[in-house]
């Protein structure tokens, strides 16, 4: 009797283990037909790639980001003597409005390294949705590879910048430069604060009105005369471009640069004679011909002077 009874509460046992088993199983096959939209109503689109991007049956699909569908079979074939990989996509009937001609499919990747995955773009409302079969346009996905081999440049590239910074701060602070010396000597810097200083100063009596500057930038008298003088030289320079004025003409004129050379010439040759051995020659040159000149123009302005005080001792004159 207590063998019957053991036996019989190892067979219940072994019930209760095996209904818990279905039980897990079931709840199982259910979250995971839920997660891969076993029991939704599905139609199918084909999406063709020139290659897989690593994606794998089983992955999802979204739609504007919202899960709807997931990748069925993938298989090799040839499309217009292209070889690629023809892709079926598996969505939910109740999305089909939203996915149109003008939608595109695009393998994408969960983060940096995550799982891949189809995004399906939203289509336009006013046209008609893809039909079962139908082959969606799709757009070709970043490579990963070249991804990562554009991010190893990029590091290197700013490991060498930074390499360079540092180099550079080392040189400013250690270096024979100016910074070094700047930052180091205590002197020049208070050469700096000096010149700083100054240059405050200048710029407060600027600001107050002290000085010629400070009357340049507040008088608009002195401003007005430099613009009229301003106005004046671009007047000369345009007359001189127009060939107007003897400056003009001696630019642009031929005749008249001829006529300058001749009157250099001549004077030129005037200023030999003069050197030369002639009677103003000699004027210039002999200091006793000077006298002799000197003493006889004063006799003479003596001997006249003279005469009009007594015409009578040189005897008269009748012109009739």
């Amino acid at each position: 009797m207590e063998s019957l009874r053991q036996n019989n509460n190892f067979k219940i046992s072994v019930y209760l283990m095996v209904a818990l088993s279905a039980a897990l199983l079931g709840i199982i096959f259910y979250i995971v037909g839920s997660n891969q939209k076993l029991f939704a109503d599905k139609y199918s689109l084909y999406m063709f790639k020139s290659r897989a991007e690593s994606l794998v049956p089983g992955a999802f699909i979204t739609l504007s980001g919202l899960k709807v569908g997931v990748v069925g079979e993938m298989k090799l074939t040839n499309r217009a003597e292209k070889p690629g990989v023809l892709i079926e996509l598996k969505i939910d009937k109740k999305y089909r409005e939203f996915i149109t001609p003008s939608s595109v499919a695009q393998i994408k990747t969960m983060g940096m390294l995550g799982d891949r995955y189809v995004d399906i773009s939203l289509g336009k409302a006013a046209e008609t949705p893809l039909r079962e079969g139908a082959l969606i346009a799709s757009k070709e996905s970043p490579d990963l590879e070249q991804v990562m081999v554009d991010a190893a440049a990029s590091v290197s590239q700013l490991k060498s910048v930074l390499n360079n910074v540092d180099r550079l701060t080392r040189q400013m602070v250690e270096g024979p430069g100016t910074m070094a010396s700047l930052i180091n000597d205590g002197a020049m810097a208070g050469d700096l604060k000096q010149s700083l200083y100054n240059l405050k100063e200048i710029s407060g009596a600027v600001n107050s009105g002290r000085g010629n500057a400070a009357r340049f930038l507040n008088d608009s008298t002195l401003y007005q005369s430099l613009l009229a003088a301003t106005w004046q030289l671009q007047k000369i320079t345009t007359q001189i471009a127009k060939g107007q004025g003897a400056l003009g003409k001696m630019v642009f004129d031929s005749s008249a640069a001829a006529h300058l050379q001749n009157v250099v010439q001549k004077s030129d040759s005037l200023l030999d004679a003069l050197n030369g051995n002639g009677t103003v020659g000699a004027l210039l040159k002999d200091r006793a011909y000077y006298e002799e000149l000197f003493t006889l123009t004063r006799e003479l302005r003596i001997l006249i002077e003279d005469i009009k005080k007594h015409p009578k001792k040189y005897g008269s004159f009748s012109i009739f």
